[in-house]
């Protein structure tokens, strides 16, 4: 049905809030409009919950979000992974203890124990993230399934003591250039969610590309045939992807589509 599948990551790739530009340049619309018309499945591949994609959402083919943990075509759910509930206490009454804010995030809201503190909702803010989605929490109440965690902190050294507390059940990725990061199941990533597309899809994996900027796109570029590093990205990527195009602001997404691959 698909020539192939090119998944995009949000922030840092699609969107670059260091320079302003919270929503995809005309060129990058472009590039999706044309993509679609040569018979190219798209992708949101994000570390967001589906509820935060809103704006951008109807320009794909479908949705990864919350790291792979969650994946959709043309409206269909077909993953929908969890972190473990005893997984989850355990990491709400550390954060507690250690004064990291956190929300719990599903596909439609988060719950969170930093909705009256100023550094969560500054980086609520620092993403453009509706703070409507998120409610409070407390110890013990019930939020159902969680799909992600994201939280906000005062130091490196605070997150850093967290990641080797739970280096066996969570995986930890903190964003570039916040003092905030993304929790997942030790076992999920985009990688999950781009495979499960491929598969559902029947498209081979020579036949997809991916568009990503942080360090948790690295699974992501690894999962594909064809990894791109946007202009300004995480070092770790320059192992994992064939080609590094433009930044954001440069258009990097058209210009590799265009001038490099020539799917456009």
């Amino acid at each position: 049905m698909y020539k192939g599948a090119i998944f995009f990551d949000y922030d840092g790739t699609l969107t670059d809030e260091t320079c302003h530009i919270y929503s995809p340049t005309d060129k990058t619309n472009l590039a999706l409009e044309k993509l679609r018309a040569a018979g190219y499945a798209t992708f949101l591949t994000t570390g967001r919950m589906k509820a935060m994609t809103t704006l951008v959402s109807g320009k794909f083919t479908g949705l990864v979000t919350s790291n792979g943990a969650y994946a959709e075509v043309e409206g269909k759910t077909i993953s929908n992974v969890s972190i473990p509930v005893d997984v989850i206490s355990k990491a709400v009454e550390y954060m507690n203890r250690e004064n990291i804010y956190y929300a719990l995030e599903n596909q439609i809201c988060g719950y969170s124990n930093g909705i009256k503190n100023e550094k969560f909702l500054n980086m609520l803010d620092h993403f453009k993230l509706a703070r409507s989605l998120f409610k409070p929490h407390t110890p013990g109440m019930d939020t159902g399934s969680v799909n992600q965690l994201i939280v906000s902190y005062d130091s490196e050294a605070v997150i850093e003591k967290m990641i080797e507390e739970f280096k066996d059940t969570l995986s930890i990725k903190k964003h570039r250039y916040f003092l905030s990061a993304d929790i997942n199941d030790i076992n999920t990533s985009k990688a999950d969610g781009v495979k499960a597309v491929l598969d559902h899809l029947h498209i081979p994996k020579e036949n997809s590309y991916a568009f990503g900027d942080g360090d948790n796109d690295f699974t992501m570029l690894s999962a594909v045939g064809h990894g791109i590093a946007m202009g300004d990205h995480a070092k770790s990527l320059e192992s994992v992807c064939e080609y590094v195009t433009k930044t954001v602001k440069q258009d990097g997404i058209f210009y590799a589509l265009s001038e490099h691959y020539k799917l456009i």
